[in-house]
């Protein structure tokens, strides 16, 4: 079973960014842009900061240590 391959002290977790304000943005057009932060619930880009959060959060045992497996999305809230 799962349970015996992986013990109880280590937990998996994945942060699946979105649209985040980075220099790789920057190539990105404008009009695209906008478009995008159109469909985005917080109606903009992401911070590096706002994924840096969700790290230190996930890499923290007292604050969620009893959280594994879990896909995080941290985007804002994009529908495509």
């Amino acid at each position: 079973t799962r349970n015996d391959l992986v013990p109880p002290s280590i937990r998996v977790n994945c942060i699946q960014p979105g649209f985040i304000h980075t220099p790789m943005a920057h190539a990105v057009p404008e009009k695209i842009l906008s478009e995008m932060k159109r469909k985005i619930a917080l109606r903009r880009l992401g911070r590096p900061g706002d994924v840096a959060n969700l790290t230190l959060y996930l890499a923290s045992a007292e604050r969620s240590g009893y959280i594994t497996g879990e896909v995080m999305e941290c985007s804002g809230m994009l529908r495509l």
